[in-house]
């Protein structure tokens, strides 16, 4: 049976494994005057923004869309998985 949030929160759950397996690639590190800075150990990539802002900003936005709309549409909320 198609339909239902269980597919949607399927995908949201794949999407944040996906930002934790890409995350854990960044460490968080200090240069010679002491600032901090992230470096991704996988594609060598150093920068000073934390790299984790921008993503969990974009997942929680994710998660609070699905919340909303399993209150506006109960129907579909409801559909059980097949």
């Amino acid at each position: 049976e198609e339909g239902g949030f269980w597919m949607v929160e399927d995908q949201v759950s794949e999407h944040e494994e996906n930002i934790r397996r890409e995350l854990s690639e960044w460490q968080e590190l200090f240069d010679e005057r002491n600032r901090k800075f992230y470096y991704n150990r996988q594609t060598e990539e150093s920068r000073f923004d934390d790299p984790r802002h921008a993503v969990y900003h974009c997942l929680y936005a994710r998660i609070k869309l699905v919340s909303k709309m399993r209150d506006k549409l109960p129907f579909f909320a409801a559909v059980p998985r097949p």
